[in-house]
């Protein structure tokens, strides 16, 4: 299992950062190009939920191929966000893979607030 932990002063950008270090855990970020454009929605019943399917549906996308390199929450509450991942193709002869996550655990997840923003702790099954 890998753990990691993210702040940020809004929940946007938490959902944000947390997707980003999700695919960077797979490929490796560093020369993904921002050239294709997939729109998600997710719905869950609380703010934990919420982080967990989020984190969960944004693996699907790069175990299915698509890596993103920038991601933008256009609209985001305790129990949904729209976003958009912008990035490419998985490419093995560009891209370096650092290995494979299996999926998003509920193990020890959390979301509190901290004095200037949220923190977010996430445990992945590699």
């Amino acid at each position: 299992d890998v753990g990691f932990e993210v702040e940020a002063a809004t929940w946007e950008v938490l959902l944000e950062r947390a997707a980003l270090v999700v695919a960077a855990e797979i490929v490796a970020l560093e020369g993904v190009q921002a050239s294709e454009a997939v729109r998600l929605e997710v719905a869950a019943g609380d703010r934990e939920e919420l982080l967990h399917d989020w984190l969960q549906t944004v693996l699907v996308r790069v175990q299915a191929g698509f890596v993103p390199c920038e991601v933008t929450a256009e609209a985001a509450s305790a129990t949904r966000v729209v976003a958009t991942l912008r990035g490419e193709a998985l490419d093995p002869r560009r891209h370096r893979v650092h290995g494979e996550v299996k999926g998003v655990t509920w193990h020890a997840l959390a979301v509190e607030e901290i004095p200037g923003g949220l923190r977010a702790r996430v445990i992945l099954d590699v």
